[in-house]
């Protein structure tokens, strides 16, 4: 499943270097699961999707990781991971899925079809990891000017930078990391539907913001 995501996300970033990524985890008891973001899916907030769905769109309002230096495999098991990452951002995750078949008949189908990533929305930030209480981080969803979700503290694993030294080791035994590459964490609203041609606005309080409209 990770060989076929990993072959996808070359094919499809068109010779430029992998630098986003995805991880994530229902709980603390189970492995996380990751998968790289092809470089023509990850755009700059505010903004426009124009790509069709192939089954439906989704979004997920999510946190990521800035890398703070180059990493490579040998100083992955060493680093720590205070020194590894300078900022935490906003980020809007874009869900749809490849396969024909739904529900997909084994999850290692969706592991293979990159964990339903269809392409990542970055926004502002520029907090240093450590410095914000993500068990008291408000996360506020409007889809066209409505609420629609609005909560504190709701990543399924409390803290997501507890998912940051499994992804160094995985993402290292693959490619190493530049300074400035980002790793998105895992929904905080779970995974809310979209009309086409939805303005989606996702809004951390005290954190930033990230804005995306739909084609």
């Amino acid at each position: 499943a990770y060989e076929v995501q990993w072959r996808v996300t070359q094919a499809l970033s068109g010779g430029r270097r992998i630098a986003h990524w995805k991880v994530g985890a229902a709980s603390r008891e189970q492995t996380p699961q990751a998968a790289p973001i092809p470089a023509p899916c990850v755009l700059p907030s505010p903004a426009r999707w124009i790509d069709p769905p192939t089954t439906g769109l989704a979004i997920e309002a999510e946190v990521a990781f800035r890398v703070a230096r180059d990493i490579d495999g040998a100083s992955a098991a060493t680093i720590d991971v205070a020194d590894a990452f300078d900022c935490v951002m906003v980020a809007i995750e874009v869900c749809d899925t490849r396969l024909a078949a739904q529900p997909a008949p084994h999850t290692r189908w969706k592991l293979a079809d990159a964990l339903s990533n269809a392409g990542l929305v970055v926004g502002s930030g520029g907090h240093a990891p450590d410095a914000i209480d993500y068990s008291r981080l408000r996360c506020i969803v409007e889809v066209d000017g409505s609420k629609r979700f609005d909560a504190i503290g709701t990543h399924p694993l409390g803290d997501p930078r507890t998912l940051l030294p499994w992804w160094l080791a995985f993402a290292t035994a693959r490619v190493p990391l530049h300074a400035g590459d980002l790793v998105t964490t895992g929904s905080w609203c779970g995974m809310l539907h979209v009309a086409p041609g939805a303005q989606v606005v996702v809004q951390f309080e005290r954190l930033g913001r990230a804005e995306l409209q739909f084609a």
